[in-house]
């Protein structure tokens, strides 16, 4: 019984207020450093090596190189000289959606033209579209499994002409910050 006394008058102390005080302190910094990086890591963009973009001449066959190609709406027959054959595929992932948009003359989005839904690595989107200079009639915008996107514009590589894309660099909004956190897919 003695020792019980002895307990309950140790942590009567006035140190152990000091402690607590302390200690809620140290839980407030740390909540604010949790939201600090919470809303600055969702601006970093990530890339990921899990699409591959590729150009192809105009005359390119697809079906003899391609598992089973999907033929977009911006699939034009018989092919022009000036168009690109373009080939969206997914390298070990699933993309769950991939919007194919229209944009004006200032790259604002118009409409959208067609949706897919699904992609595996066995699938590939197919496009046969001509390529402007500088200014893109066209662009695609796809999800990860935990809602990041990324866009490509269907445009020309001024620099060396080549337009093929092996990855592509993801942007987080904020609940697909939260699916990623809680591994909601």
């Amino acid at each position: 019984m003695e020792f019980l006394k002895d307990v309950v008058c140790f942590f009567n102390e006035p140190i152990w207020g000091t402690v607590g005080n302390l200690f809620t302190a140290i839980g407030f910094i740390s909540t604010v450093v949790a939201i600090i990086r919470f809303f600055h890591n969702r601006k970093i963009s990530n890339w990921q090596e899990n699409v591959s973009i590729k150009d192809y001449p105009p005359d390119y066959d697809v079906e003899s190189t391609e598992k089973s190609p999907i033929y977009s709406k911006l699939w034009n027959d018989p092919p022009n000289p000036f168009e690109t054959v373009i080939v969206f595929k997914p390298v070990g992932t699933v993309i769950s959606k991939l919007k194919v948009i229209e944009l004006d003359i200032n790259e604002k989005p118009v409409k959208t033209i067609e949706i897919f839904k699904n992609i595996t690595p066995v699938d590939s989107i197919c496009f046969r579209i001509e390529r402007a200079e500088n200014i893109s009639s066209y662009k695609i915008r796809w999800y990860s499994e935990f809602g990041e996107y990324s866009e490509h514009y269907f445009t020309t590589n001024r620099r060396n002409g080549n337009s093929t894309v092996e990855g592509s660099c993801y942007k987080a909004t904020f609940l697909s910050t939260i699916r990623r956190i809680f591994g909601f897919r």
